[in-house]
Order: C-alpha cells, then structure tokens, then sequence
C-alpha cells in the first residue's frame, strides 16, 4: 500500500530555469531564476528524477533501508523499499517508457522497477554506483558514488553479446577533476553535472568541462534532472 506523508521544512528542492543558454558573447555562466519546488524534513536526498507526467521521484540516500518516494500533489509516496535493512538507494532515472532505474551504493548494482510494479537486477556494475541520468537517446548513464583514486568517473552502459543480452558493458566517458553531485541530459541530448557541494553546474563540451551556471541562493547542488523544456531540476542538502 502506498503511504502518504506531508511535508515539513529542512531540506529543499528547487527549479532552476536555464532556457536562455550560456553567454558565450561574455564568457560567462548564467545567473538564471530560481523557483522552490518543495522542502523536506526527512534527511537528504540522495538523486531524482522526473516522470513522463512531470512528477519528482527521489531517493532517501543516506538513510537506510533505501527508500523511493514519489512528489505528487505536495506530499511523499512510498513506490518501494527495500526489505533487507542495510541496502541503501542512491540514483533515480526514469526511462522514457515508464520503467524506473535505481541504484543500490552497496551492492553495486542498478536495478529496475517496471509500470507494473515487478522489480528486477538490471545490471551488477563493477563500480561505486551513484547518479544515474537516461541521454535522449535511451542509453544509461550513472557516475561513481565514491572517487577512485581521488576522482569520480561517468560510465554509459552498452548491451553486451548477441548471445548473452543480460550482459552490459561499462564505457568511460569523463573523469572529473571536480565531486560529481549529480549528472542529466537537456534535450540535445548535451551531458551537464553539477559539483555537489560547491554548488556549481557544468556543461561538458568535447569533453571539458564548461561552467554553465554558477553558485547564486543555494548553497548546494545535488540530484539534477532536466524537464522537457530545459529547466533543471535539483536539491540543495544544506538548507
């Protein structure tokens, strides 16, 4: 049974409108509006995501057993918890087909949560497994909860063998010099992370990393999602 819970004040999830682009004229990240979206009183975030309707669905990272929830009409709605108490949740994606992916920090993998309800291992990641994001183009993402050897990397994930379609390989994209808080996909289909407590959003160009929006009325930047209009999603853990 689904559980409702109503919200109290401590952690806050806000919009960031970025439609205008990044001032290439000046060389300069934009200063965008900024929209409270909801807050929260029940321990940090840890990613989210946005379904085709345009709910929020997030995860209760660090709290454990690991919980997702679902925003809708103002309040938090249990979709699933794990039975097995030392199991946390950390990234959230929702494919364009109505699945949700999630990932589990602890055992390193990426499960699937269907329409209906039926839960399954989607993968069993060799890595620290944290953020996850969908590119338009319907491939996984998912960015490394720990640093290996001081940096965090960003993985996509290919189909394996004909013969063997379980099996999927994890392809480097980026390392970053700098924490990953979250990793989306606008539109176009253009790869942003943002660098966790510093606040800061970054584009990746031809694999550098540009700085897009900078830190202005949050303190924070974790779990971001693009909508379908280019506004972007994301939780500030420190209010």
């Amino acid at each position: 049974m689904l559980a409702l819970r109503r919200p109290i004040a401590l952690l806050t999830f806000m919009v960031l409108l970025i439609l205008l682009g990044f001032n290439s004229a000046l060389g300069q990240p934009l200063t965008p509006s900024l929209t409270l979206v909801y807050t929260r009183a029940n321990g940090r975030v840890g990613d989210i995501a946005l379904t085709g309707s345009g709910e929020v669905l997030f995860t209760n990272y660090p709290t454990k057993p690991g919980r997702l929830w679902l925003l809708s009409g103002g309040f938090e709605r249990l979709v699933y918890e794990f039975s097995k108490t030392t199991y946390d949740l950390y990234g959230v994606a929702a494919s364009r087909d109505g699945d949700v992916y999630v990932s589990c920090p602890y055992t390193g993998e990426i499960l699937r949560i269907t329409r209906s309800g039926v839960f399954t291992v989607y993968v069993r990641a060799s890595k620290n497994v944290g953020p996850l994001a969908f590119a338009p183009n319907g491939t996984l993402y998912f960015a490394e909860l720990i640093p290996t050897e001081g940096y965090q990397s960003v993985f996509k994930l290919v189909p394996g063998f004909a013969n063997d379609s379980e099996k999927m390989f994890e392809i480097p994209v980026y390392t970053a010099s700098l924490p990953i808080g979250g990793i989306a996909f606008n539109s176009r289909g253009e790869l942003f992370f943002s660098d966790g407590p510093r606040g800061r959003l970054w584009k990746l160009v031809n694999g550098t990393p540009v700085l897009y929006v900078d830190k202005k009325g949050w303190s924070t930047m974790y779990g971001i999602v693009f909508d379908q209009y280019d506004n972007l999603y994301f939780c500030d853990w420190s209010s």
